[in-house]
């Protein structure tokens, strides 16, 4: 079962005509949109390769929009249990990029932050309960976009099935996004950046940084990536596994 955010990726490739005549702006001429499926939808394809079955929980927007886009998109042993948010629109992610050199130029996101009302989150509730009763592993992968609130986070701490949690930090949510809110997480997944920033700390060793969260948090691990220098994991004996070895 994967618990979060759905999110929807679209790239606009565009070609660079040059400064605006009139405003201090770069011109664009797009050439082409690609979509693709984002948040946990990724994450339950990759677990598709390796898994009988996989279960998705998460929120469309209020007009249910992209809903046909993903049940066409998704695999058919993927199973979508997907919920409506009012007052927000599915989460759209637009990044523009220079069709030379693929390089980002900027990204436009359409998104709503605000936290779930009492009846939406009585109802994500109720669907945890009776899911996780349902899978052997619980994956929560919180984008920090307003559906895991305080009160979701604790539930989930406190489900008796192996949980695996990764919080990120992107740019909507950077300086509000709190990983902490969560506790006895079995398996705890953070990238070196944002366990720097979760613990305040623009230097000194990960290895330690990693120890004091996975404490401060309860969690039997703790596996920290580090992009291109790949990763390493820490059991509840603080033994280290590193990937490269």
């Amino acid at each position: 079962l994967i618990i979060g955010e759905i999110i929807i990726d679209q790239y606009i490739f565009c070609e660079a005509l040059g400064k605006s005549g009139k405003e201090p702006i770069l011109a664009l001429r797009d050439l082409e949109t690609q979509e693709y499926l984002g948040g946990v939808l990724a994450i339950a394809r990759h677990l598709n390769e390796f898994c009988e079955e996989v279960s998705i929980l998460s929120f469309l927007g209020e007009n249910r929009e992209y809903e046909s886009f993903i049940e066409d998109k998704i695999e058919g042993n993927i199973k979508l249990n997907l919920l409506t948010k009012s007052k927000s629109p599915t989460i759209v992610k637009r990044r523009f990029v220079d069709n030379i050199d693929r390089k980002k130029i900027l990204g436009v996101y359409s998104i709503n932050d605000n936290f779930l009302t009492e009846d939406e989150e009585n109802t994500f509730l109720s669907s945890i309960d009776m899911l996780s009763d349902q899978h052997d592993l619980v994956i929560v992968s919180d984008y920090g976009h307003g559906i895991i609130t305080s009160k979701i986070a604790e539930y989930i701490s406190n489900i008796d099935k192996f949980v695996s949690l990764n919080a990120q930090v992107n740019a909507a949510n950077i300086g509000t996004h709190n990983i902490r809110k969560y506790r006895d997480i079995d398996s705890l997944i953070i990238n070196a950046n944002e366990l720097r920033h979760e613990m305040r700390q623009r230097d000194g060793n990960l290895k330690d940084l990693a120890i004091k969260i996975k404490g401060m948090m309860n969690a039997k691990f703790i596996t920290v990536t580090q992009g291109k220098d790949g990763a390493f994991l820490i059991d509840n004996e603080k033994n280290e596994v590193k990937s490269p070895g």
